[in-house]
């Protein structure tokens, strides 16, 4: 398996492969597992591999218009900003290697989510602490789920 991403082209499987992958988190936000404190969520899968398909384009696409549903259901604007920058960053940085291309994006993307949440929105800090280790938790997860993913298709 090679590891370059699928070209972004106008054929009816790209297209209808990235429009799914643009849906999906919308359907995955619904579904979250209370755990040890934290919820574990299920709508990155789709981002990264969105991202790992189609680069960072895909995945900017997948990660704000996956956000929609979860962006209004919860008042906050800015999940959409955080999910687009999630995949957009993990589609520049991945050039075949999930965890290297991860870390450099969570880099980038933690401090964005604890400025924003914490300054603006007001979230409180244990809240905000809770939040962030079941995102990196998840994110770990679900980038290996999309990489076998990858692999199959």
């Amino acid at each position: 398996m090679t590891t370059t991403n699928y070209e972004l082209k106008s054929d009816v499987k790209n297209i209808s492969t990235l429009v799914i992958l643009m849906a999906l988190p919308n359907v995955l936000g619904l579904i979250n597992i209370n755990m040890l404190g934290f919820k574990l969520h299920f709508f990155q899968y789709a981002i990264f591999l969105a991202a790992m398909l189609y680069g960072s384009t895909g995945g900017l696409l997948a990660g704000g218009i996956g956000s929609l549903y979860s962006a209004i259901a919860m008042g906050n604007p800015y999940i959409i900003l955080f999910n687009a920058l999630l995949g957009f960053l993990f589609g520049k940085f991945y050039k075949g290697n999930e965890f290297t291309a991860l870390v450099k994006t969570l880099a980038i993307q933690l401090p964005v989510i604890i400025l924003i949440d914490y300054f603006i929105i007001g979230i409180p800090t244990k809240v905000l602490g809770f939040l962030l280790i079941g995102l990196v938790v998840t994110d770990f997860i679900w980038v290996f789920g999309a990489k076998k993913t990858r692999e199959i298709l």
